[in-house]
This record gives C-alpha cells, sequence and structure tokens, in this order.
C-alpha cells in the first residue's frame, strides 16, 4: 500500500488512488466542447492545464496499480489490516467529498438566484444603506453616510483613489429616490478630479456621457424597483437582485482599476487606468465623426445613414454601455437599421444630428440587445480581464495593413499626434475585446489575420492551427457556412437551397443553391489587445464577417437533399408552347446558383491577408421575343467596398451596376437575380 500511495503523491499529491480519480472529476472541464470554440480567442481559455493533469494523474494512477503485481498476501493479519485501512480511507473521502461538495454549490449559486429580501416596510431607506454597505464591504470599499439633513441623506464609497458621493431625496409619504451620485479621484499627484465628461456633439451639451451617469442609472433602476407596487402587490425580489448585482459588479471592477491606479508599478500612468475609457472613447469619436461627415459629404444628405457609416467606416464607439468599459458598434443589419428608423419619434427629426439615428435611441436600442445579441448589433466591449495563462499571448502588435482607412479621409489632429495609442499595462491583468452575446462565427483566413494583428507566436500550442483539436483540422465536418446556416446539425451537406420571394411579386421565386467552401470556421468571442489600433484592426475584420453573415442569414436554408422532381412536360399545353416558343413564358421560378469564393491559404502556403467579403451568382435572364433558343445567363458579384459611397459593389458580368447598391444595402441582395430577369435594373 505504501507503494502505491507513493506513486500516486509523486503524480498529483493525492494520498490515494480513489483521491486522485476524484480530483480528476472535480476539475472544471465542460460537458461538450465543438472543436470550432478550441482556440485561443474562444469564450474560454482551452484547458490545456486540465488536460495535462489528466495524463500525469493516469499515469500516476498506473504506475500505482502496477506496484500490486508483485504483492504476494499470506497472513491474514495483513489482509485484514489492509480493508480496514481501505474502509478507513474511504470514509474520510466520502466525508471530505460531502463537505466539498455543499460548500462548492453555496458558492457557486447565480448572483440573485434567491431574490432580494425587499422590506414590507414603505420606509426602504434603512436597508437601501444595509445594501449599499455590504457590497462596498464584498468588493473591497469603505461606506460611510451622514445623518439626514433637509430631507436628503449623503453616502460615500471610498476606495484607495475612487471617491462615490450619493445623495438621496427623503421625502415623508413618499418613496425615497436617487438625487445624484459623483465620482471623484483623490490622486495624491494630481489632487481630486471628477471623472471625464464625454460629449460627442459640442453643439448639444446635454447629450453626455459619463461614468457617473452609467452609474447612476443602474443604481437608480434597483431604488425605483424595489419601492414599486404597494400593498398588494409587490416588487419583483429576482428582478431586484439582478439590478442590484449590475450595480455590484460597476462597484467591483471600478476596485480592479482602483487598485491598479494606486500601485506604485503604473508611476506616472497611474491615471491611465480610470482615464482611459474617456482617452479611447476622444479618439474613436473623433476619427468617427470625421469619417461621418465624409460619408455625408459622398451621399449628399443632411445626416450620415449609421448603417452605411458602419459599413464605410471603423466602429463607431459608445462609451460607459456597461460601466466603466467602452462599447464598440461594429455593424447593424438592415432589419435592425429598419426598425431603428422606425422607432424614431418626429420631435428627433427637429434639429440635425451627425447621424440619421441619434446617439441616444441608438445607445438604448443596443444596450437593452446586449445579453444576448440577437437584435441585429454586432458589439464589442473592450474591458480588463485577468492576465492569461498561455504564453502566447504576451507578444507584441505586428505589420499589418489594417486599420486602413479611406484615401480622401483627413484625421483629427489628436489622431495625427498619438496615431496609435497604447493601453496602459500590468503583469497580472490585460485588456479583452470581447463580442458581446455568443461570439461572432468566422472564416478560417480571417482569424488568421486576427492573429497576425495580435501578434501571436508561431510555436507549437500557440497558433490557431496548433491549439486545435485534430479533429477540427481533418476531421471537423463542416465549414464556416455549416456553422451559420445549419449550427445544430451535426453533419456537412454539399449545398444548400432557399427561396426568394419578391416582395412585390416582381419577378417568380428565385431558388437559390448554394455550394458551401471548404473552409472551417471558428467561434470568435474574445481578443486580448494592446492598442487602440488593434481594436480598430480587428473590428474592420468582424465588421467584414458580419456583413456577408448577414447576406447568407437573409434568407431561410435547408440542406440540399437533392430531390427536386421532373415536372411533367406532357402536361403543357398550346399556350405554354407559344409563350416558350415567343419568349414569354413566367416560369415557376428562377435558379440560381451562390458561391462564396474562399481566400483561406493552403497548408505550408505563406498567409495574406484575406480579400473583401464577396458573393457570386449565376443568374438566368428572360429571353426577349425572337431571341434564339439558347440559355442565357449572367454572373453577378456583390461585394463589400468601404471606398463606394454606399459601402458595397455590385458588378453584372464585370461591369459595375451602380443602381443596384440600394437594394443590397436594404437586404435585398440574394434577389438581385430576380430583379435581372424581370428586367427591373438600370445600366
Amino acid at each position: 500500500m505504501s507503494t502505491a500511495t507513493s506513486a500516486t503523491q509523486n503524480a498529483g499529491g493525492e494520498a490515494s488512488i480513489i483521491d486522485a480519480v476524484d480530483r480528476l472529476l472535480d476539475l472544471k472541464l465542460p460537458d461538450h466542447v465543438q472543436p470550432s470554440a478550441f482556440h485561443l480567442f474562444a469564450h474560454d481559455e482551452p484547458p490545456l492545464q486540465a488536460l495535462r493533469d489528466i495524463a500525469q494523474t493516469a499515469f500516476g494512477v498506473s504506475v500505482a496499480l502496477g506496484s500490486y503485481q508483485g504483492l504476494v498476501l499470506t497472513e491474514p493479519k495483513t489482509v485484514a489490516g489492509l480493508r480496514q485501512q481501505s474502509s478507513d480511507a474511504r470514509t474520510l473521502h466520502t466525508n471530505a467529498a460531502s463537505i466539498k461538495a455543499t460548500i462548492d454549490a453555496l458558492r457557486a449559486h447565480l448572483p440573485g438566484a434567491y431574490g432580494e429580501d425587499i422590506p414590507l416596510d414603505r420606509d426602504v431607506l434603512p436597508w437601501l444603506l444595509q445594501r449599499l454597505e455590504v457590497w462596498c464591504k464584498a468588493v473591497g470599499m469603505d461606506f460611510f453616510h451622514d445623518p439626514a439633513q433637509n430631507d436628503e441623506l449623503t453616502c460615500l464609497m471610498a476606495g484607495k483613489i475612487i471617491v462615490v458621493d450619493i445623495v438621496f431625496t427623503i421625502r415623508p409619504a413618499k418613496a425615497t429616490t436617487l438625487k445624484s451620485l459623483k465620482l471623484s479621484y483623490a490622486s495624491a499627484t494630481e489632487g481630486s478630479t471628477s471623472s471625464p465628461l464625454f460629449i460627442p456633439d459640442e453643439s448639444d451639451p446635454s447629450e453626455s456621457y459619463t461614468l457617473d451617469k452609467s452609474l447612476f442609472e443602474a443604481l437608480g433602476a434597483f431604488v425605483e424597483h424595489v419601492q414599486k407596487g404597494g400593498d398588494t402587490v409587490l416588487p419583483d425580489a429576482s428582478h431586484a437582485a439582478k439590478l442590484g448585482e449590475t450595480f455590484r459588479t460597476h462597484l467591483k471592477y471600478l476596485v480592479k482599476l482602483d487598485a491598479l491606479a494606486s500601485s506604485g508599478a503604473s508611476g506616472e500612468h497611474s491615471m491611465q487606468w480610470l482615464n482611459g475609457v474617456h482617452t479611447v472613447a476622444q479618439l474613436s469619436w473623433g476619427l468617427s465623426r470625421a469619417e461621418a461627415e465624409l460619408t455625408r459629404s459622398l451621399l449628399k444628405v443632411q445626416s450620415t445613414p449609421l448603417d452605411i457609416f458602419l459599413v464605410r467606416s471603423h466602429a463607431l464607439p459608445l462609451p460607459y454601455l456597461k460601466g466603466a468599459n467602452i462599447s464598440f458598434l461594429a455593424h447593424v443589419s438592415p432589419l435592425a437599421y429598419m426598425r431603428l428608423v422606425r422607432t424614431l419619434s418626429p420631435s428627433s427629426s427637429d434639429r440635425t444630428h451627425l447621424f440619421d439615428v441619434p446617439l441616444s435611441v441608438l445607445r438604448d436600442n443596443v444596450q437593452r440587445g446586449l445579453p444576448v445579441n440577437t437584435s441585429g448589433f454586432t458589439v464589442a466591449t473592450l474591458s480588463l480581464h485577468p492576465a492569461l495563462s498561455d504564453p502566447a499571448y504576451a507578444n507584441g502588435y505586428t505589420v499589418s495593413s489594417r486599420p486602413s482607412f479611406d484615401p480622401q479621409l483627413v484625421l483629427p489632429s489628436d489622431l495625427q499626434a498619438r496615431p496609435s495609442y497604447n493601453f496602459p499595462e500590468d503583469p497580472s491583468s490585460t485588456f479583452m475585446l470581447t463580442i458581446e452575446g455568443q461570439g461572432i462565427i468566422m472564416a478560417e483566413s480571417r482569424m488568421r489575420e486576427i492573429q497576425r494583428i495580435v501578434g501571436i507566436s508561431s510555436s507549437l500550442g500557440s497558433t490557431i492551427y496548433d491549439s486545435m483539436l485534430p479533429s477540427l483540422r481533418f476531421g471537423w465536418p463542416g465549414s464556416w457556412v455549416d456553422m451559420l446556416l445549419q449550427p445544430t446539425m451535426g453533419s456537412s451537406p454539399e449545398s444548400y437551397i432557399a427561396t426568394y420571394n419578391s416582395p412585390r411579386e416582381l419577378h417568380p421565386p428565385v431558388k437559390l443553391r448554394l455550394r458551401a467552401p471548404a473552409e472551417v470556421g471558428f467561434v470568435l468571442s474574445r481578443v486580448p489587445v494592446k492598442s487602440l489600433q488593434q481594436v480598430w484592426a480587428i473590428l474592420e475584420i468582424v465588421r467584414e464577417q458580419a456583413w456577408i453573415n448577414e447576406l447568407l442569414q437573409s434568407c431561410d436554408w435547408l440542406p440540399d437533399v437533392g430531390d427536386v422532381g421532373i415536372p411533367d412536360y406532357n402536361n403543357f399545353g398550346d399556350q405554354t408552347l407559344e409563350a416558350l416558343l415567343t419568349g414569354t413564358y413566367s416560369p415557376d421560378s428562377l435558379p440560381v446558383h451562390v458561391s462564396i469564393p474562399s481566400s483561406a491559404p493552403a497548408l505550408g502556403v505563406e498567409e495574406s491577408p484575406p480579400s473583401r467579403p464577396m458573393l457570386r451568382m449565376v443568374v438566368p435572364l428572360q429571353r426577349r421575343p425572337g431571341e434564339a433558343m439558347a440559355p442565357r445567363t449572367s454572373v453577378v458579384t456583390l461585394a463589400m467596398d468601404p471606398s463606394r459611397p454606399r459601402g458595397v459593389r455590385v458588378e453584372v458580368n464585370n461591369t459595375l451596376v451602380e443602381s443596384l447598391d440600394e437594394p443590397v444595402r436594404r437586404g435585398g441582395g440574394l434577389g438581385i437575380g430576380g430583379r435581372l430577369w424581370a428586367g427591373l435594373v438600370n445600366g
């Protein structure tokens, strides 16, 4: 028994084989991992260390069990002693496992799972103060409050540098309201300063955004909700707990920034941790304003259309959507844009905005779609995360042609002076650009370009290829199109079919047949970044992928099983035959073949940046009266092109057709074949 014990202790530090096996069962491994999510840019870091532990423990258990092969037991007392030791070890292990499972279950419950214990008393102020104190202690802040004076009560939350002043308004027989929340920084080098104010439009200072306002809205929503209802209707305790957890999460993130800013390692750049969001917002907004003005002049409109701006320009900054972070809107689908425009009130058109959708309306709609990202918005959030363990992340910026800028664009002066803003660095933390929701499905070539932009090394186990499971490289059954169109199918059909119907029945239904490319796909969830240039470059690639994804998802696709059926030509009457001969026959459907050019490099070939997203269609044309019976077809190419006024390029037989730009912009790109057949295209 001692030999077996020493073997397992050498392998993993456990006292017995059962302890070693039980430790493996406790590893935090997902129940099911898609190979497409097993890479460095996945939502969770690949569990490489856990896999190493499994291999090491399996070896130790094998050695321990092998040590019993030469053991001869003849003494009954020895056998009885071993049995007793085994029983005692089993009892101790069972008790320890039961205690550990109970503690883990209590710690792992979701925040707010049991709801807030809201008092029935109308005066909830004492309870509110108690909750604020609990939240402050949980995140490591001090909490103080003064006695109420003149129907107001002042609270103070204090960290090492950050100070939050909160004022409640107390009115007898009425609800307590949150009057103000002010955030300030008590720096030893710069004195006491307020959080910076971000004003996108200088002509309208009322439309401003600060971290104070974000925190005020989060806490105000909680204070208002817990006082809803009356004697018969009680507020939703679970929803109140979620609102409280949102505010506590903001505080926790502030404490993290507070600790980095107050540490001696930050030096003269300490305040960058606290004011970095404002700096990024100012630089990004300066670029967005210049690009919006250029687009407006090209289109000759009063306000820049938001959807065209996002295709032609860089991502739009939206600071403080999620506390002390900055989010970027990289793309909006045609359907989501149409809904935005239709929800605008007549009062929003009283004054000219930079965009046709006011920022306040855009922020509200984007914020509502953030949790699940199913509202047609592609949003990425820049925030601070714990440093990643894989050494491949520790590399810097490499040479890349991105981000790209329009040759006609005049960069703002602050960007000319600071062409690359580098984020502050700390060994324990890293800035992460996270795609909201479930991430975005990306083609292999674009994932490889992101890898080059962030400078991930090509050593074993650190590149996109090397960190994959072998099944992904040689046995993964599908492509990125399969992941996009049939994510739960598990197999890869040769082609897909869909039907595009004209909303005004201007042409017969278009029967689309898409041949899936051979390029594999990945789910991009997060990317470590070190500079604002990297953020712009990565979001350029995300924008391109989002454009082609939305174009494909504008129709409902099904696997092509090949059961098309053969028409019964014997039932064609004289009128049908006459229509065929004269060229006036209208078919039941129009067959259109769709393909997606792939830019994925072959194995062993030096990689080049992928081309702009593109889609080709072979479209049948209607035969004019008197023409020969030979079939006529055209090749249509749809491509995203930021140099074009509307951000798209449509070519028919290699000839640019500008009149088709608007239908593609509105989401009708897959119906271009019907327009060509019906002769609805000018030029």
